[in-house]
């Protein structure tokens, strides 16, 4: 709840329909403070893709567990950061990589979730918006339900 305000406090005037989808049974333990700034930055590069775009603007975030661990399957109708910006971003090598697509904020995120043993991926980044799969271990993933972030 706490990112869904921060976000849309900065969308400003935008319309954003911000979803939570999150398995009632879903637990993790985990530092809540790393996983709220992955969530917040995500969130806050998301606002700034949908001030781009006029129509339907939505960001999601998909809570459920799978044989991997914890899944946080993060999406948004933002304009996205283009086809070579989002391979350069598949490597998360380094923050000049993001520079400008995503900032430092999205490298930050891939640091936290990489200290928590997890995994961030872009899985799509086009004029349609944004999808990121982040995966946290069952041993390191608690979180009562995503909408105490």
């Amino acid at each position: 709840e706490e990112v869904r305000e921060l976000a849309l406090a900065e969308a400003c005037d935008n319309p954003i329909d911000f979803v939570v989808e999150c398995s009632p049974k879903l637990s993790a333990v985990t530092d809540r403070n790393m996983l709220f700034r992955v969530i917040f930055n995500l969130s806050n590069n998301s606002v700034k893709a949908l001030k781009k775009k006029t129509g339907f603007l939505q960001i999601r975030i998909l809570a459920y567990q799978d044989n991997q661990g914890i899944c946080l399957y993060f999406s948004d109708t933002g304009a996205g950061f283009g086809t070579d910006a989002a391979r350069r971003m598949r490597s998360f090598n380094d923050a000049q990589s993001f520079k400008g697509e995503g900032g430092l904020g999205l490298k930050i995120a891939h640091d936290f979730v990489h200290t928590l043993e997890g995994a961030i991926e872009v899985i799509r980044s086009d004029e349609s918006g944004t999808h990121f799969l982040i995966t946290l271990p069952h041993q390191d993933v608690a979180f009562e339900s995503l909408d105490a972030f």
